[in-house]
């Protein structure tokens, strides 16, 4: 654990640095499901907060926001109780939710995430 913290830090830092993004967009396509809601939310004093929801539209869902620094956030499907979790920062995101198996779920453009998805491996 306190390595994946260590690197997430690490990352955190060298891609504050350099200031290319100011907020993050997340954009997704959910396979399965056509429509339905998609909630972002993350863990606050041991319990979870939305910080965002959309409603999806032929599988597809957007989400804009803002964050000081890469966080791991989790995207919740309503309707097949799917939790994906997810390092938010301030970047391009995009992600490839399957609802039948969350382990095939892509996510491309988080450096954190990327970082991560190796930590996991």
């Amino acid at each position: 654990m306190k390595r994946l913290i260590f690197l997430i830090s690490i990352a955190g830092l060298l891609f504050s640095c350099s200031g290319t993004r100011d907020e993050f967009s997340i954009r997704g396509h959910v396979n399965g499901i056509d429509t339905g809601m998609v909630y972002l939310q993350k863990l606050d004093a041991d319990q979870w907060v939305s910080f965002d929801s959309a409603r999806l539209e032929k599988g597809e869902f957007s989400f804009k926001g803002k964050t000081d620094m890469p966080e791991m956030w989790h995207l919740a499907l309503q309707e097949k109780e799917v939790i994906v979790p997810v390092f938010v920062e301030n970047a391009a995101i995009e992600i490839e939710v399957y609802s039948d198996s969350v382990d095939k779920t892509t996510v491309k453009g988080s450096p954190s995430h990327d970082i991560y998805k190796q930590y996991v491996a």
